[in-house]
């Protein structure tokens, strides 16, 4: 058991590794923090994590790598829908 300050008694895992991060999931369900725990939105990413956001709508376990894969794939697809074909690029007067 750990306290801190700012939360007071709570509980931390001792080891690193699969055994660290089983007891940081067993610690996150006996707190409240374990209706926070999602799974990231990107397709090829099965991190899981905890969604310290104020709203909960945190969709990605990073915003640097699955957000910005996310979202640079939609922008992708739009602009693709959206080009007009192109023509000749002769001018003919």
């Amino acid at each position: 058991m750990v306290v801190t300050p700012e939360e007071g008694p709570g509980l931390a895992p001792v080891a690193d590794g699969v055994s660290g991060g089983l007891a940081r999931i067993a610690a996150a369900a006996v707190t409240a923090s374990w209706d926070r725990l999602k799974v990231c939105a990107e397709g090829t990413c099965q991190w899981a994590f905890i969604d310290s956001s104020k709203n909960r709508s945190r969709s990605w376990c990073s915003m640097r790598v699955c957000g910005n894969r996310t979202k640079t794939r939609a922008y992708r697809a739009r602009k693709r829908g959206s080009r007009r074909p192109q023509g000749s690029n002769t001018d003919t007067v």
